[in-house]
């Protein structure tokens, strides 16, 4: 199996359209029609741990998950 290859110089930047409910990337002109619609969604979600615990927001621990699904 072949690794990734990224381009280094790529900028992924997106413009956002919140009229039309569409995003765009911002810098590349040869897909400059292409678009994607911004749909709401809730991403990740979790409960309290116990007390005196705590867990930073990047890692839910087992009191979470992730929600991306719209």
């Amino acid at each position: 199996m072949r690794s990734a290859e990224y381009a280094t110089d790529f900028n992924s930047e997106w413009k956002l359209d919140r009229e039309k409910r569409v995003a765009t990337l911002a810098h590349l002109d040869r897909l400059k029609d292409y678009t994607v619609p911004i749909l709401p969604m809730i991403g990740c979600m979790r409960t309290a741990p116990p007390p005196g615990q705590a867990y930073r927001g990047t890692d839910l621990g087992p009191f979470g998950g992730n929600l991306d699904y719209n």
